[in-house]
């Protein structure tokens, strides 16, 4: 079964917006929380001077900042499965 809110979309009814909604063109909003810098190797350079020295900042461990990432209806369920668990995915940053 496939829970979350879809956002609210004037014009549209209800059905119009379920179905839009379970189509996956729905974004899933998530906090986004920092958790380090790594180099390229994937080793945390937090304890090295350039580590300190850009973790003084905004992107720190544990700042938090609102995202959105856009997932079908079976990734979203199944994300939440295991959020429901306990489990925790994290993500890194890539240039487009």
């Amino acid at each position: 079964m496939h829970h979350g809110k879809a956002e609210v979309r004037q014009g549209h009814s209800a059905v119009a917006q379920f179905r839009h909604y379970m189509s996956g063109k729905e974004s899933m909003k998530i906090k986004l929380i920092f958790y380090d810098w790594q180099d390229e190797e994937f080793n945390s350079i937090y304890n090295t001077f350039e580590g300190n020295r850009i973790s003084t900042a905004d992107f720190h461990s544990g700042t938090t900042f609102d995202g959105k990432i856009k997932l079908d209806a079976e990734q979203e369920a199944e994300l939440k499965e295991h959020m429901r668990h306990g489990y925790r995915p994290v993500f890194w940053a890539m240039n487009t």
